[in-house]
């Protein structure tokens, strides 16, 4: 693939996954808190954490994409570890 296509093919998946990304990270915040808070069923437990590493092979997922779409790994990896380090 070449550098324009490949770059073109980044803007469109960024675009594609910005919503559904954001609205996953909201999401986040009562699934760590609310078990915090409430003493829930052992089954309604699990399923929080089933949700909760779902969202996080989401946003690996997308982490991983944009690598391989990018022309410049390096660069990307630098410019965007603080991604990487919160996926980690």
């Amino acid at each position: 693939m070449d550098v324009e296509r490949r770059q073109a093919a980044l803007e469109r998946f960024e675009r594609a996954v910005e919503v559904p990304l954001l609205v996953a990270a909201l999401a986040m915040v009562p699934l760590l808190v609310v078990p915090l808070l409430v003493d829930m069923p052992a089954a309604a437990d699990a399923t929080v954490v089933a949700v909760e590493w779902a969202i996080w092979a989401l946003f690996a997922f997308e982490y991983v994409v944009r690598l391989v779409l990018t022309t410049r790994r390096w660069g990307f990896v630098r410019r965007e570890w603080p991604d990487l380090l919160i996926i980690v």
